[in-house]
């Protein structure tokens, strides 16, 4: 199976997930400070590939997001960045606070080499950190909130350039 790569971290052109194959839309590189200090790279897996933000933001279909930890990332620190973007979104998406708890909850230390997994179906998103499910968000809201975090009010404008499958 072919790959995509963003500065020598792969993503496979495509993957299965729950019977449906979805297609690479993008690789998002996140950043730590304006330093270029890499975080982590994120893949965005869908359906069909667009590039249309609020095609993604809204679709409901079964999506993937898959990241891979460059840096040792502290749960506190995954908190403060979620916070900061959440507090934009949740002006769009104002019932999703009584589950953002839950979303902070399944913040873990993540180390160089781990993978956090967002998986999206049936109005649910799955977070899954190194391989173990750590919270199931319901809401279709909720998972456009977390889309609009990543693509309207991304950590850093590659981020979501990227996702979008722009360079």
């Amino acid at each position: 199976m072919s790959a995509a790569e963003f500065e020598g971290i792969t993503f496979k052109d495509k993957i299965t997930v729950q019977g449906q194959e979805l297609v690479l839309n993008g690789l998002g590189p996140r950043f730590a400070t304006m330093a270029k200090i890499r975080v982590y790279v994120a893949g965005l897996y869908v359906p069909a590939k667009t590039s249309n933000p609020d095609e993604l933001i809204r679709s409901k279909g079964i999506k993937q997001m898959v990241m891979k930890f460059q840096r040792d990332v502290s749960a506190e620190q995954s908190r403060e960045a979620w916070e900061k973007g959440l507090e934009k979104a949740s002006r769009d998406y104002p019932g999703i606070k009584d589950r953002i708890p839950q979303l902070m909850s399944a913040m873990s230390d993540m180390k160089k080499g781990d993978e956090m997994i967002y998986s999206f179906a049936d109005g649910k998103v799955d977070i899954i950190v190194r391989g173990e499910s750590k919270a199931v968000i319901e809401g279709q809201d909720f998972i456009e909130a977390l889309f609009t975090v990543w693509l309207k009010y991304p950590p850093n404008k590659e981020f979501a350039k990227g996702l979008l499958g722009s360079s």
